[in-house]
């Protein structure tokens, strides 16, 4: 997709947002979002989650701050407020650190509430562990929270402070701890989930911006060649949590944080300075989803027989507006491997001029070169495999139709 078609991508999102505002009970000039877009619905319901996701597909399709901060943005101080003030249901809802760090990915994509934004920030880096700077799945106060740094929940927190940002020199310094542990986390562990391999991906390019070592590097290109998902693979992250309730008794509970693992494999491939095999892997995500677009009606559905996400809404959007950057930094033979298998728009240049072109220089080279030896031979040979794999199947779709 280009820039306009990702535009009005973009664009019918926030306006299937703007058509499923629901009215946030209790206070009557206050809208938000809750968990699906779709009908029939069963309740009407907003929530941190919906709202966060509506905040993400409004900003990036260009709606203004001012457009959001009456109605929206005051369900979300009312939320703030209750978890500041010690409010058992907003205690239950932010001292879940990935619904914190999602709503703090919100407020700072859609420019409402700066203040109250800093002051979520402020917080999440309040939680941070302090030996490895990472995070727990929750934290409700210092006697009653998450001692064990986990990878998945640590690597969304940066994610979520540093995507689509110029990391100032001091935010840097705060993420720098999680940063070097979520890099240490990926280089030694074998067999990670995909979902969690994505997200530490996603956490550290989004960081590093290219600055990586090249152990590091080798580990990501591992990860982009492995066994790829489908847009139907929603990795789902369970934890558990504890909250004081009402009564003083300390209350258990479990959640989950869904995110489809290939729109963050795409994410992680769409960041400056990613490894080119892993930026491959984010064009063909994005094929997938723009397909996946266009049979729902403008929205990305898992499966037919899922309902539309409020998040997964987010993600998509996340991952169409980051194609619209750069093409990717790295060495000459990887820059010039990207530009060889790259999928582009067709035209006559690149559907019939050059895939004929090259075919026939290789049959020639494979007649002219044949007596000059086998190890000439052989080099033809792996060249006429390349070039007709590259351009073969293209070649013969244009001109024999139907085949």
């Amino acid at each position: 997709m280009d820039a306009a078609e990702v535009g009005v991508a973009l664009n019918q999102l926030a306006q299937r947002f703007e058509n499923a505002e629901e009215p946030a009970e209790g206070l009557p000039s206050a809208r938000g979002w809750g968990q699906f877009l779709d009908d029939p619905k069963t309740h009407h319901q907003t929530g941190p989650y919906g709202t966060s996701a509506g905040l993400i597909v409004s900003a990036l399709a260009g709606r203004a701050p001012q457009a959001l901060e009456p109605r929206i943005g005051s369900l979300v101080q009312s939320w703030w407020d209750d978890w500041k003030n010690g409010n058992a249901g907003g205690r239950k809802l932010f001292c879940q650190t990935p619904r914190l760090a999602f709503l703090l990915l919100g407020l700072r994509l859609s420019h409402i509430l700066d203040a109250t934004c800093a002051e979520v920030e402020d917080e999440l880096f309040r939680r941070s562990l302090p030996q490895s700077g990472m995070w727990g799945n929750y934290w409700t106060s210092d006697a009653l929270m998450d001692p064990t740094p986990r990878l998945f929940c640590s690597s969304i927190v940066v994610l979520c402070v540093a995507l689509l940002r110029d990391v100032t020199p001091d935010t840097l310094k705060r993420l720098e701890p999680s940063v070097a542990s979520i890099e240490q986390s990926l280089i030694g562990s074998r067999d990670l989930p995909l979902l969690h391999a994505a997200a530490a991906c996603a956490a550290v390019l989004a960081v590093r911006r290219g600055s990586t070592s090249s152990r590091l590097k080798k580990k990501i290109r591992k990860i982009a060649w492995s066994a790829r998902a489908d847009l139907a693979d929603l990795g789902v992250y369970f934890y558990d949590f504890q909250v004081v309730s009402t009564n003083g008794t300390n209350e258990s509970g479990r959640d989950y944080f869904i995110v489809p693992s290939e729109l963050l494999m795409g994410i992680a491939g769409l960041q400056v300075g990613s490894p080119v095999a892993l930026r491959e892997r984010a064009e063909a995500a994005i094929r997938a989803l723009t397909a996946n677009m266009a049979n729902n009606q403008g929205m990305y559905r898992s499966d037919p027989e899922q309902r539309i996400s409020s998040k997964n809404q987010a993600w998509a959007a996340l991952l169409l507006f980051l194609s619209k950057g750069p093409s990717p930094s790295g060495h000459t033979f990887g820059l010039l491997w990207y530009g060889l298998r790259r999928e582009r728009k067709g035209n006559w240049a690149t559907e019939i001029a050059f895939p004929l072109m090259s075919l026939c220089a290789i049959a020639w080279m494979s007649v002219a070169f044949r007596e000059l030896g086998m190890m000439t031979n052989v080099m033809t040979t792996i060249g006429t495999i390349i070039v007709g794999g590259l351009y073969g199947s293209t070649f013969l779709r244009k001109w024999f139709p139907g085949r």
